[in-house]
């Protein structure tokens, strides 16, 4: 039996209230000149078709940027998934039921650290230059490794000048592990970093470069961050922001974990450098689409599980004592005994000393 709906009444419903505005708009005379002889209150004067345009384009590129902001957030949450699953095999013969006792756990296997090594002749000549070290193949040269040396001696909590060197060394050896380990995302994250800069130059809004390019922190509010000292964004990241000027944009930048390209908006100062704060509008592209596997790789070049050549002896001294070679130990001093033919120790007397 078919099913009948009966429209009359929503629609009279419907007549009924658009003649009850319609009477109570003629009563109240500029619009609320009938409420307790009150005076009509101010209208905002209508706006003009142009103006309403404005408004649409302006509502239609913010949902557009809502739109690709999850369309990221999805798609970076999926990769990994499917990077797993696609990977997978299934062998039913080789499903193992177990084992009615309960399994002892796996002794963990000892990590040995590899200190670092100083070059050999063929690698001098390889790496000629200011190249000072080189991690995973990747070289670290002294002007980039000063650079960073000397923006942390105008911040009076950095340390000493040791302190300082084997911070900037353990931060650039991270680095090149972490692009070293992954050259093919990284050169393609350079890509996008280097295109989201130059739409910038060419004018483009920010948060519409965000939106295309950025897969950072605080994206909906146009990527506003705070920089502060020992950021986890870098140290390169943390130079570029305590030295860029109000309002200037920098970048690309090399990160802890990616590119940045920051837009700095202000600096707050307090009565101590480690409190000082820059805020920053920032567009990050991540080396590589898994944090986890990239901290994986920075925990190994902490430990000493990278290859690191150094220069020569100067360059090895900057370096944390934990990633150098282990020292030769001095020879124990000449005590003041002699041996006898009994091969026992007897003291020296004073008198033979004399003697």
């Amino acid at each position: 039996m078919a099913l009948r709906f009966d429209l009359s009444r929503p629609i009279q419903a419907a007549a009924l209230l658009v003649a009850l505005a319609a009477n109570l708009h003629a009563q109240l005379p500029g619009g609320l000149g009938g409420l307790g002889g009150q005076e009509p209150a101010a209208v905002a004067p209508p706006r003009s078709p142009a103006e309403k345009l404005e408004d649409l384009k302006r509502e239609i590129e913010r949902l557009k940027g809502e739109i690709q902001f999850v369309q990221q957030r999805a798609a970076l949450g999926a990769a990994p998934i499917k990077d797993r699953l696609q990977n997978r095999v299934f062998a039913p013969r080789s499903i193992d039921a177990g084992q009615s006792s309960a399994a002892m756990p796996a002794p963990a296997i000892p990590v040995t650290p590899q200190p670092a090594r100083r070059m050999t002749s063929d690698e001098q000549q390889k790496y000629q230059g200011d190249v000072m070290m080189v991690c995973q193949g990747r070289a670290i040269r002294t002007a980039d490794f000063q650079a960073l040396v000397d923006y942390l001696g105008t911040v009076k909590d950095a340390g000493d000048l040791t302190s300082r060197e084997q911070r900037t060394a353990l931060e650039l050896i991270r680095l090149e592990a972490v692009l070293g380990s992954f050259e093919e995302s990284s050169l393609e994250a350079k890509q996008q970093i280097d295109a989201a800069k130059k739409e910038l130059d060419e004018g483009k809004a920010w948060t519409e470069v965000q939106n295309r390019y950025g897969r950072g922190p605080n994206m909906a509010q146009e990527g506003k961050i705070q920089v502060a000292r020992y950021s986890p964004l870098g140290l390169e990241v943390e130079k570029a922001a305590f030295t860029t000027e109000k309002g200037k944009v920098i970048g690309p930048v090399r990160g802890a974990t990616g590119y940045a390209i920051l837009a700095i908006d202000g600096l707050t100062k307090t009565d101590t450098d480690a409190g000082d704060m820059v805020d920053a509008r920032l567009i990050f592209v991540p080396y590589h689409g898994d944090p986890g596997d990239m901290d994986k790789v920075r925990a190994q070049a902490i430990t000493g599980q990278v290859d690191l050549v150094v220069r020569d002896d100067a360059a090895l001294q900057k370096l944390p004592p934990s990633l150098r070679p282990a020292m030769p130990q001095a020879p124990s001093m000449k005590r003041d005994v002699e041996m006898t033919t009994g091969g026992q120790d007897q003291p020296v007397k004073k008198d033979e000393a004399k003697k």
